[in-house]
């Protein structure tokens, strides 16, 4: 993917997450390695009474739908927001390949304990390792 592809779905999941019911908005964008759309979601965990309906989840859920595969080989998964270790995990166990995302869990949380996750720690204890990438849209 190019950097004006990484921009244009970091955007999309921003979007998302802007139109989310939640009191903390977030998106996710899936696309396979042709550059497809495979998923566009955004979290609806309260309003849908499920703890795990986070973006990343959804998404991940749609997209093995729409490919009929558990595995997304050679995706990418773009996020408002870093991805918490619930969605890290899920995402790994999918096989996305890379992992990109524009605010971290800090400027999201920064009074909040979750907000000194350390994605970049937690990914080294998983088997399959995607690549964790921030991109500043500013």
């Amino acid at each position: 993917m190019t950097a004006a592809n990484d921009t244009q779905f970091l955007r999309q999941a921003i979007e998302l997450a802007s139109e989310s019911e939640e009191f903390v908005g977030r998106g996710s964008v899936t696309i396979n390695n042709q550059g497809e759309v495979l998923a566009a979601t955004s979290n609806s965990q309260r309003t849908d009474q499920q703890a795990v309906n986070h973006a990343e989840i959804k998404a991940i859920q749609a997209a093995n739908t729409k490919t009929g595969s558990r595995k997304l080989i050679g995706a990418t998964a773009y996020c408002s927001c870093e991805p918490c270790a619930m969605c890290i995990a899920a995402m790994s166990y999918a096989k996305i390949e890379r992992i990109v995302f524009v605010k971290t869990m800090q400027e999201t949380f920064p009074d909040d304990t979750q907000g000194y996750f350390d994605s970049h720690a937690f990914i080294e204890t998983l088997n399959f390792k995607p690549k964790l990438e921030q991109i500043n849209l500013h």
